[in-house]
């Protein structure tokens, strides 16, 4: 099972041996759909606090562990990473620093203003 950022527990079936990776394609589109959030800003945690990358097997290989997994079943716990939105808007203006100037004279808070972009602006 997968409980996503509002509580909601998505019951998730996958084969033995399974990826992190496959998990994430599984849930992708639905996620995406439903949060409103780029899939590249989500990610699962284990209930010890563990993040998984895309490369750690989800399903343990092995019939003891799949008879766990029966027993208790597995909850992942779906997490956002905040990215740096002020970062990438400095990129996205051509500038290589927050504190840098535009041509124009204009500072990064400048622009941001003028783009009506709050979430650089309030950042």
């Amino acid at each position: 099972r997968v409980r996503t950022l509002d509580g909601t527990l998505i019951p998730v079936r996958l084969e033995e041996g399974s990826l992190t990776r496959n998990l994430k394609s599984h849930l992708q589109g639905r996620l995406e759909a439903e949060l409103g959030l780029p899939f590249s800003q989500l990610h699962l945690l284990t209930a010890d606090g563990r993040l998984l990358e895309n490369g750690d097997e989800v399903v343990p290989r092995g019939a003891a562990a799949i008879a766990r997994l029966r027993e208790e079943p597995l909850e992942l716990t779906l997490v956002r990473s905040k990215q740096n939105v002020v970062e990438q808007f400095v990129r996205l203006v051509g500038l290589d620093r927050a504190t840098d100037l535009t041509s124009s004279g204009t500072t990064t808070l400048h622009r941001a203003a003028a783009n009506n972009n709050k979430e650089v602006f309030f950042e």
